[in-house]
């Protein structure tokens, strides 16, 4: 599945479960989003609202209201959840949305996956063999779990289900000119 396919079924599934339109605050100032587009660069985004300004804001960069709108699942980790993470890694970046970790040699002590479901919403695992797996976690309630495992054919895409919880990971090599053979 290419990365443009990937960002397109993001942004479905956050069209599909995001109660629009919601307040939030950029900059210090009170906006409304009442809509999530893709940009013909790929990146998605929430255009947001005052008056009759309008601007563009990529949603990793969007901080949401507190509490968050209906059908968003970000949750902040606490302070016991980032000390757990720290044991993992003591070398990764850490803060209350994000685990972000880089490796020379050797490789993370944890399951990528395991940490998605009990931590995290999203999941970008980046191998230096050039593997790429993108995850994200939804409460399962929310999703029609056999409609989508109609779209895990082959090995493309990996559904798995917890009591609570159903991950969707799309996976496989990543195409670079640098690791083509001539």
């Amino acid at each position: 599945m290419a990365i443009a396919d990937q960002v397109l079924g993001f942004h479905a599934m956050i069209d599909m479960h995001l109660d629009l339109p919601f307040e939030g605050v950029v900059l210090g100032v009170a906006v409304i989003v009442k809509k999530v587009d893709v940009t013909t660069a790929g990146e998605i985004v929430a255009p947001c609202n005052r008056g009759g300004e309008r601007q563009a804001v990529p949603i990793l960069e969007l901080p949401l209201p507190d509490p968050p709108p209906p059908g968003c699942i970000e949750r902040a980790l606490t302070d016991r959840q980032m000390q757990e993470l720290r044991a993992i890694s003591t070398r990764a970046a850490i803060t209350r949305t994000s685990f972000s970790n880089y490796y020379t040699f050797g490789d993370l002590k944890a399951d990528p996956r395991d940490l998605l479901v009990k931590y995290f919403d999203a999941s970008l695992n980046f191998a230096n063999w050039l593997y790429l797996e993108i995850a994200f976690r939804y409460p399962k309630d929310t999703v029609a779990v056999k409609a989508l495992r109609r779209y895990a054919s082959g090995h493309s895409l990996d559904i798995r289900t917890t009591a609570r919880d159903l991950v969707a990971a799309s996976l496989g090599p990543v195409r670079h000119e640098s690791a083509e053979r001539p």
